[in-house]
């Protein structure tokens, strides 16, 4: 009757039927009834109602693609309520809403992985991230606190990034490769950045290196500066007898240069003693101390 007396109602009937379906749970075939009536939209309002985000989202990248991100987002709110912040997630990066996704992890406190979704979505939003890490107040573990640095470095806060690399101890980590790529940064950036700090931060860290048994990174860092006294003591620690030598020829005053290579002989001599190395002592001209 409609289709031939009242075309002008057809979306009308289409749409009455749509409801009516809906109470009945016959959601499919009300699918298809609003969709007749032009009204996708109460497709979609329909499958949100009921928890079907596949769904509404087949009809909305079929009758009204401007809807997608809204649904995406409605999703990952009923996601936050189950606590599957990771599916949360991935609905706000794909809504185009990495901010979302960011305030998700801040609200419960997640500060890393509020920090990793706007390192590689929302970079522009790094630095107010990692602000709210001192905010907070909390205790970071060291993992936690190695990451604010590279942070900080990333972002360009050289500042900040030499003091979270600086606050990295020996006793945060047992790997001494990495200790040390740390501290060198820290170094590194201090050269580039603060050199007024240079001296101070290069004996901390030289004097870190020998606890960790790196005594010839220590030196090259304390050689680099010119404090090659401290370089030569370092290296002698470390028994590296040749480039004590080398490194005490650097020095152009000479009664400096004298005393430094003395103090290399007679560390050197007194190791090769005390290993009973008659050898290494007559190749010293310790003749005495070889026989």
């Amino acid at each position: 009757m409609a289709n031939q007396n009242a075309k002008h109602k057809i979306r009308d009937v289409h749409l009455k039927y749509a409801f009516k379906l809906e109470d009945e749970k016959r959601y499919k075939e009300a699918e298809d009834h609003f969709a007749k009536a032009g009204k996708a939209q109460e497709a979609i309002n329909m499958y949100e109602h009921i928890g079907d985000f596949h769904s509404a989202l087949q009809v909305a990248r079929q009758y009204d693609p401007q809807s997608v991100p809204s649904i995406l987002i409605n999703q990952a709110k009923t996601l936050i309520e189950k606590r599957e912040f990771i599916k949360a997630e991935t609905c706000f990066i794909n809504a185009g809403k990495p901010e979302l996704a960011i305030k998700m992890y801040t609200d419960i406190e997640n500060l890393p992985e509020a920090e990793r979704v706007a390192r590689k979505h929302a970079p522009h939003l790094l630095q107010e991230v990692i602000n709210k890490y001192s905010v907070k107040g909390a205790a970071l573990t060291p993992d936690q606190r190695l990451q604010q640095a590279k942070t900080y470095d990333d972002t360009r806060n050289y500042s900040k990034a030499i003091e979270g690399y600086m606050s990295i101890t020996a006793e945060d980590f047992r790997d001494v490769q990495l200790l040390e790529q740390v501290w060198k940064r820290a170094v590194q950036l201090t050269l580039n950045y603060e050199k007024d700090k240079a001296v101070k931060v290069v004996r901390v860290v030289a004097e870190r290196l020998c606890e960790v048994s790196r005594f010839d990174s220590a030196a090259e860092l304390l050689e680099q500066i010119g404090l090659y006294e401290d370089a030569v003591k370092v290296y002698c620690e470390g028994r590296n007898w040749e480039a004590a030598k080398t490194c005490a020829g650097m020095v152009k005053n000479k009664d400096l240069n004298g005393n430094l290579m003395n103090y290399v002989l007679k560390r050197e001599r007194e190791t090769n003693k005390d290993n009973k190395d008659p050898w290494a002592c007559i190749r010293n001209g310790d003749y005495v101390a070889g026989c």
